[in-house]
């Protein structure tokens, strides 16, 4: 079997070698143990620029159009920010949160329009989760475009480095705090419930990105940029407040960026206004003398060492390009009986009570299967009183309807 040598440093698109390989189409077909002998030549498809990156920073300091004129410079793909319509528009066109004034507050489908209205409000949680699971798609989809192409991919903030936003709400105090049940039941913080899936997820995927750009930008001017958005909710927005972007700011420094060090390099850059094409050539110039070099007395791209790829044909990019490279995504299912705001509530009635509400709303427009078990026993309830008094608020959450069904969060 042939063994990938990745390359020890970055350069410009123009000193790449010339190369025409040929590219597996990976976004419409799999790339399993039979179609991989139709496309084995991964080594011949990477060069010094076959890498991914994470373009970190505040909000609103200019990492996407940084990004787009490095992904330029480079030869380098640039995925675009993550967008969260996906999440509440079905594949039928139904948007989901046309259902939001059925529903309380705490299962309420909040959107970015309704989290910048009010950022402590409870359903923001479920908002934080739908991100997260949308950048870790988004890196397993970065790592697929690497493997199949050899096209190096710039991402703008990651699943690695989301989590300055729960440590920053968390602070604020706009996650559920936990605490002490007067019955002795120990609830604990949200924070705790999103740092348990973030971590199982993030491990299973074990390629992590080998260089982290981290642009530094006064709170002063991305606050400035915020307030002069011709976007009125960007402006006026109650959740980017100057503690917020502070403690985004801080939470970046002493946890989010010493944990990137340890797997990759770091590279910071003076980032007060946008850069221009000369300024980017320059951090080019910067980024060329960066070593990559795999050392046994570093821990530093362990996980891109060629050694530990030995397989890297039948196994790694067979994983990322099949079916396979979503079993990440099974941690977003975690048990959250003790965890505050999600398992110290009516959270499973309340499910169970959206559940029903999308099947008799859409379900009867687009057809849905009512083959669910619970759909036939509360299809003839009139209204939220008799649905939830039907669901015996005094059974514990293991007993309830939706207990042994995935929770849909």
């Amino acid at each position: 079997m042939t063994r990938l040598i990745l390359k020890a440093s970055i350069c410009h698109k123009s000193q790449l070698p010339p190369k025409k390989v040929y590219h597996w189409p990976y976004e419409k077909y799999t790339y399993n143990a039979l179609t991989m002998w139709l496309d084995i030549f991964t080594e011949k498809k990477f060069d010094e620029n076959s890498m991914i990156i994470q373009l970190d920073g505040n909000i609103d300091n200019g990492k996407c159009e940084f990004g787009r004129k490095l992904a330029d410079e480079l030869g380098m793909k640039f995925f675009e920010p993550i967008d969260l319509e996906r999440e509440y528009i079905n594949e039928d066109g139904y948007d989901l949160r046309a259902l939001n004034p059925l529903l309380p507050e705490r299962v309420r489908y909040c959107d970015l329009e309704m989290f910048h209205e009010n950022p402590s409000r409870h359903s923001a949680i479920h908002m934080q989760m739908f991100m997260f699971k949308h950048r870790l798609y988004q890196y397993i989809k970065a790592l697929q475009h690497l493997f199949n192409t050899g096209q190096g991919v710039i991402l703008p903030r990651s699943a690695f480095t989301e989590r300055v936003f729960v440590e920053a709400a968390h602070n604020l105090g706009w996650l559920p705090m936990g605490y002490l049940r007067s019955d002795g039941v120990q609830f604990y913080d949200w924070k705790h419930f999103y740092l348990n899936v973030r971590n199982l997820a993030l491990a299973d995927i074990c390629l992590f990105p080998k260089l982290t750009i981290y642009l530094e930008t006064p709170v002063d001017t991305c606050m400035a940029r915020i307030k002069a958005s011709s976007d009125p909710m960007i402006a006026n927005s109650k959740a980017l407040i100057p503690e917020y972007l502070e403690n985004i700011e801080r939470a970046y420094e002493d946890i989010v960026l010493p944990k990137q060090e340890t797997n990759g390099i770091v590279f910071r850059v003076d980032h007060p206004r946008d850069k221009s094409r000369e300024e980017i050539l320059d951090v080019v110039q910067d980024l060329e003398k960066l070593d990559f070099t795999y050392d046994m007395k570093d821990m530093r791209f362990e996980t891109w060492d060629p050694d530990f790829m030995y397989f890297w044909h039948s196994y790694m990019r067979r994983r990322f390009t099949s079916y396979r490279a979503l079993r990440a995504m099974r941690y977003l299912n975690q048990k959250d009986f003790d965890i505050a705001g999600l398992g110290d509530s009516l959270n499973q009635e309340l499910i169970s009570l959206r559940a029903y509400l999308i099947m008799a709303n859409v379900g009867i427009k687009y057809g849905y299967k009512r083959d669910l078990p619970w759909y036939h026993k509360y299809k003839n309830l009139s209204s939220i009183s008799g649905f939830l008094k039907s669901m015996h608020l005094g059974k514990r959450l293991d007993d309830c309807v939706f207990a042994g069904h995935d929770n849909p969060w």
